[in-house]
């Protein structure tokens, strides 16, 4: 058989141990389960579940190689000097996440790719699958592993494509649900596998096999034309002319070696100049919205003015973006969109790690990449060749979806599977030196051997322990969730997210959810009739102190994060129409903290003006109004069409008794800017309060007909046609906020009113519409104040 044929070569089987087999298959599930392991316990059943994985695996492999290394005395390992450029690029990302303001930096929140866990993690896979497998019969293991998890990867897609998997789980009642993470990232896969593929093709004697191989690569094309990803495609077609070029050089002129490039071009070019005749035809892809590269740099930028050499730490891209996104983002639907990694994954480091980390990585990956170059051109036309043009093929191609793509802890970690196999097949073939450092020698060198192994040891451990104990705190949150969210069980949600923060105490979003929880206990409280007073206010404070507890918690752990300031401010503006010595300070004091960290952010000067007018009308003081104004004005700068801030504008002018004023500034500001659909619903807004109904439905007429999604517009507009008895009209405006909103029963109520002949308004609970300090209907494009999630 195969193996057999290769059973001589060098290294096969010498100084193998029960310890080194472990570790072997470890690290061979590791690589048939990458493409296919998910657990749906957790709030991210796919990337969190592999980073589980991935991690236990390599940990373990590492021990069994380090109690190999102890049974026979010494560690024989390979040797490139890109290794001193891999450790030294994750000793500075060591002590950029240990200085970093962010508390998920060193062990990430998830599954952060750029995390100082991750990247140990990712490097520790690279040399161990480098180390590890050391000949041909291993590397045929490792190539096998992969190809079986692809294999399978490939063809579960496809059927989960056409509907055939519904029967697996309610994950699979999406289509474009896959075990790789994003529905773009699966092409990448899949590309992954046709370049793994082509060596063993056209290299392969075995007609089996080579069928195996061939159908195998024609699926994978098939799913690539699925997902239908027009970067995809532009990879894909320019490894087919790399390909085709090297098959030139090399004279190698078979039907094969010029063939499969051939055909995998003419794939490519297809699917990049019909990608939209082979939309229809195909699933409905989900949106993938990410930042363009302009604006990664940007971020990149002004992050390493403030700390060129260390960056703001691991994993902070999301924070960098809340910083320093450009205004014009305000202007899309993602304004409130909070984007964690930039244009590639390569690109979102510098930011993040400071250019010293980011530079010694990239010189890491040249070397490395350079060493896989040797290794693909210096072998002969054999098999064993294959393999080397096989990771040679497959680390070119995984670097440049890192350059151009955000990757996530998937695609990341094939990244670096791809670089051990570099490595592996440079070590199996002699294409790289081989040192051997004795444990048990004697005098100082032994002693500091037997000692670094013993802190590796440990350290492994203590890796397994980080991971087991992040994995609970996952898994039991989003038990906690489930437990408010479905079941309505607000102990049992306490309990699970208690213990969820007590086994990962680094992670804000715990802390912050858990106070978040305690706000709304505070507030049933308060409405619950059948308690006595005293009881019910010594209730009241407990959850009170221990939502601004967990509150402060969070900011504590994480004060990049704008939403645990968020968290806090709101507590404390609950409390000011409860005229509470102090709230009023201390909410705006977080908001303000909260704008530091996203100055762009328009919903966070609205926050500002609410407790503004909160603390008025509490009061009965309207000579706070004008900070309110304020806070609204540079809302609606940042945002021009912010519904909510027009909306509470309108309501501060007409509680200030100014609305003939308000009207006349609006009317300006609605001439200067005819298409500007905030102006005008805060002018139509205006005259429908004003009583002014012809002129507010001319006005929000205008504002329907530009955006014709304007829930909101349209909601006024229908009370205007109700009010005019134009009830077929105002039927019509709300038909269409109903199917715009499915789920608002207030919708529901005017629809039953007005098409039974009542107005519109007929029983709706006050508030009137024009006299809240939210608008009725929640836009698409609005983010909502903080709840358990």
């Amino acid at each position: 058989m195969f193996i057999s044929q290769f059973s001589d070569q060098v290294g096969a089987g010498e100084g193998k141990n029960f310890f080194t087999k472990v570790a072997e298959w470890c690290l061979v599930a590791s690589a048939f389960l990458l493409p296919l392991w998910f657990l749906p316990n957790t709030l991210s059943p796919v990337e969190f579940n592999k980073a589980l994985m991935l991690s236990v695996l390599v940990f373990v492999a590492f021990l069994c190689y380090l109690a190999h290394a102890i049974t026979f005395g010494k560690i024989k390992m390979p040797f490139h000097w890109s290794f001193l450029l891999l450790l030294g690029s994750v000793s500075v990302w060591l002590t950029s996440a240990l200085i970093s303001k962010f508390g998920g930096a060193l062990w990430g929140l998830g599954s952060e790719p750029t995390s100082f866990l991750s990247i140990l993690v990712f490097s520790l896979y690279f040399l161990m699958v480098g180390m590890v497998f050391d000949n041909t019969a291993s590397l045929f293991k490792i190539f096998s592993g992969i190809f079986l998890g692809l294999a399978i990867l490939i063809v579960g897609s496809l059927l989960s494509a056409m509907g055939w998997l519904t029967w697996a789980g309610a994950l699979f009642s999406d289509k474009t649900f896959n075990t790789v993470g994003s529905w773009n990232s699966l092409s990448f896969a899949a590309g992954f596998f046709i370049l793994m593929l082509y060596p063993f093709i056209s290299n392969f004697s075995g007609r089996l096999l080579k069928w195996i191989f061939g159908v195998s690569f024609v699926l994978a094309l098939v799913l690539m034309a699925v997902v239908n990803f027009q970067l995809a495609w532009i990879i894909t077609g320019f490894f087919a002319l790399v390909i085709l070029s090297y098959s030139i050089w090399r004279r190698n002129v078979s039907t094969a070696a010029i063939g499969i490039p051939m055909l995998m071009l003419l794939f490519a070019l297809f699917g990049f100049f019909f990608h939209d005749y082979i939309a229809t035809m195909t699933v409905a892809a989900p949106a993938e919205v990410g930042v363009n590269y302009e604006a990664t740099l940007n971020v990149a930028e002004e992050a390493l003015k403030v700390s060129p050499f260390l960056g703001s730490g691991p994993g902070t891209f999301g924070y960098l973006w809340d910083q320093y996104k450009p205004t014009e983002v305000n202007n899309t639907i993602f304004w409130g969109v909070r984007f964690t990694s930039g244009a590639s994954y390569l690109l979102s480091m510098p930011g993040e790690v400071g250019f010293i980390a980011w530079g010694l990585l990239l010189v890491f990956l040249a070397m490395i990449w350079y060493k896989g170059i040797r290794s693909s051109t210096s072998q002969s036309e054999t098999l064993p060749s294959a393999f080397a043009f096989s990771a040679f093929l497959v680390t070119s191609y995984m670097l440049v979806v890192w350059s151009f793509y955000p990757a996530g802890y998937t695609l990341t970690a094939f990244g670096f599977l791809s670089l051990g196999l570099v490595l592996a097949t440079a070590h199996a073939y002699g294409g790289i030196k081989v040192f051997e450092i004795s444990l048990f020698s004697e005098g100082p060198k032994g002693l500091v051997s037997a000692m670094a192994v013993v802190v590796l040891i440990i350290g492994s451990f203590g890796g397994l322990y980080i991971v087991s104990s992040k994995y609970i705190g996952q898994s039991v949150f989003k038990k906690g969730l489930d437990a408010f969210n479905i079941d309505q069980k607000t102990d049992t949600a306490e309990m699970q997210m208690l213990l969820a923060s007590r086994s990962d105490a680094r992670n804000d979003v715990y802390f912050r959810n858990l106070s978040q929880l305690y706000m709304i206990n505070a507030q049933l409280l308060l409405q619950n009739n059948s308690t006595t007073r005293e009881l019910l206010g010594s209730q009241f404070k407990d959850m009170l102190d221990k939502a601004v507890t967990e509150a402060q918690k969070a900011v504590a752990i994480n004060p990049l994060d704008y939403g645990n300031y968020r968290v806090l401010g709101k507590i404390y503006e609950f409390l000011v129409p409860l005229n509470a010595a102090g709230s009023v300070d201390m909410a705006i004091l977080q908001y303000d903290e909260a704008i530091k960290h996203s100055p762009k952010n328009p919903m966070l000067y609205h926050d500002k003006a609410l407790v503004y007018m909160s603390d008025a009308t509490t009061r009965g003081d309207f000579s706070g109004l004008k900070k309110a104004e304020e806070a609204l004005l540079k809302a609606v700068e940042l945002k021009p069409d912010y519904t909510a801030a027009h909306f509470l504008l309108a309501q501060i002018f007409d509680a200030a008794g100014n609305q003939n004023e308000a009207i006349r500034r609006s009317e300006a500001a609605a001439l200067l800017a005819p298409n500007d659909i905030g102006s005008l619903f805060q002018l139509g807004l205006l005259y429908y309060k004003n009583s002014r109904l012809e002129d507010a439905r001319m006005v929000l007429e205008r504002a329907v007909s530009i955006n014709n999604n304007y829930s909101n517009a349209r909601y006024f507009l229908g009370l205007v046609y109700d009010r005019q008895k134009k009830t077929n009209d105002a039927i019509g405006q709300f038909e269409k906020i109903a199917e715009l909103n499915p789920g608002n029963e207030e919708i529901k109520k005017i629809l039953a009113n007005l098409r039974s002949g009542k107005g519109a308004l007929s029983g709706i609970a006050p508030p009137a519409p024009d006299k809240r300090n939210e608008p009725p209907v929640k836009e698409s494009s609005d983010t909502s104040a903080p709840t358990v999630r």
